[in-house]
């Protein structure tokens, strides 16, 4: 049996649990609730995937109105890599970050190129979490928190970059998966910012 968080009650279940998908949406409803009512943070964005796909955009953004973003992602399950691109810059040598993760025990870190939100070839169900902001100087910035489960297994990671070259304003974040399915079908995004 799983436990809750004290905040919001939110149910986390337990290494090898079945049969939490009902107690994980509920979770949203919590979470949506809770969010809506804080002020000045508001939902961007939110889209459901209606049909499997390796792309999703999420344009007519202005980082400069809304100061920073919060990009949650819950997929259905992981695909393989998941990239989180600026403003169509699709140059993974632009972006420059770190990653660490843990599995079952065994961990690693380490210096990273590319906009990767997500490193986990398995088929499970997967909570992806991230702070987005441009620094003063104008770099895009992006870290992100991972938790997918695997064969009874949490997965810890996280993922924190930026953009060697700079921008005046983010308009545009396109979610772009190494496989056809990456985003499957249910799949739920949610971008907040102050609005």
């Amino acid at each position: 049996m799983g436990t809750y968080t004290p905040n919001l009650g939110l149910y986390k279940p337990d290494v090898g649990e079945v049969g939490w998908g009902d107690k994980v949406n509920e979770n949203w409803d919590k979470i949506d609730e809770k969010v809506t009512a804080l002020e000045g943070l508001k939902i961007v964005k939110e889209i459901v995937v209606d049909s499997d796909t390796d792309t999703v955009v999420l344009d007519e953004l202005d980082i400069n109105k809304h100061r920073f973003y919060i990009l949650i992602i819950s997929m259905i399950s992981s695909g393989g890599y998941v990239h989180c691109y600026a403003n169509d810059n699709f140059d993974n040598t632009d972006y420059v970050g770190r990653y660490t993760w843990e599995y079952n025990g065994y961990s690693s870190s380490g210096g990273r190129t590319g906009a990767v939100i997500l490193d986990a070839d398995v088929d499970a169900p997967t909570q992806i979490v991230c702070i987005i902001t441009l620094d003063p100087a104008g770099h895009y910035m992006l870290r992100a928190e991972v938790v997918t489960t695997y064969a009874g297994f949490y997965t810890d990671a996280r993922y924190t970059y930026r953009t060697k070259s700079t921008m005046d304003n983010l308009t545009k974040l396109v979610l772009k998966g190494s496989r056809s399915n990456s985003f499957r079908a249910g799949t739920k995004i949610v971008l907040l910012g102050v609005v």
